[in-house]
């Protein structure tokens, strides 16, 4: 789920946990905005305009089928209220309560931060322009269609100084372009701290 971004697991995980005990917490941890009320399938479904499917049917194939048929791009009709949504300062929130070990028990907010560090999705977006070898980075990506988001947590590996970035983009014409600008946000804020 965290290291390849990996939908399937994503929702294993969430159908095993429960999605009430997944908006409970994050609630709990004082995330108001972030709720959680679908699965990545229903999502994915819902944007080649086969929410109605019953689950049982929602098969790879269809969906690759119906995406290669799919001239309208994404429909959205699940509706900005029926919809996963979170925004980066609650994002940067989360990120900063499992740095300071108080998301759950320390133990496990180091366990969350290791997996982070083997994320090999999207290192055209924060990491691009940032020194490789100086910097340990702990991050998670996303993208859906005309959306790209980056959030990490980097720690400078001499000092143990750490950061912690949050971008999001959305109705991107151009997603390289998205990624892009993500990028050139990352190298401005690390320019900016190293200068400081």
């Amino acid at each position: 789920m965290m290291v390849l971004s990996d939908n399937t697991a994503t929702d294993l995980l969430t159908e095993r946990v429960g999605l009430d005990n997944v908006n409970a917490t994050l609630k709990q941890l004082g995330l108001e905005k972030t709720t959680v009320v679908a699965d990545c399938r229903d999502i994915l479904f819902d944007l080649v305009d086969l929410d109605d499917v019953p689950d049982g049917e929602k098969t790879l194939d269809l969906y690759n089928e119906m995406a290669g048929k799919s001239t309208r791009g994404a429909t959205w009709s699940l509706g900005i209220e029926d919809n996963d949504v979170t925004t980066p300062n609650e994002m940067t929130k989360l990120l900063e309560m499992i740095v300071k070990g108080k998301a759950a028990s320390r133990e496990s907010c180091d366990a969350i931060l290791e997996t982070m560090q083997r994320c090999q999705t999207g290192g055209y977006r924060i990491p691009k322009y940032l020194p490789r070898g100086e910097l340990t980075l702990a991050r998670k990506t996303g993208s859906l269609p005309g959306i790209r988001n980056d959030c990490a947590v980097i720690t400078f590996r001499e000092s143990g100084e750490t950061y912690i970035l949050s971008c999001f983009t959305s109705e991107a014409k151009d997603v390289y372009a998205a990624e892009q600008t993500i990028a050139d946000v990352s190298k401005y804020v690390y320019d900016y701290i190293v200068e400081k």
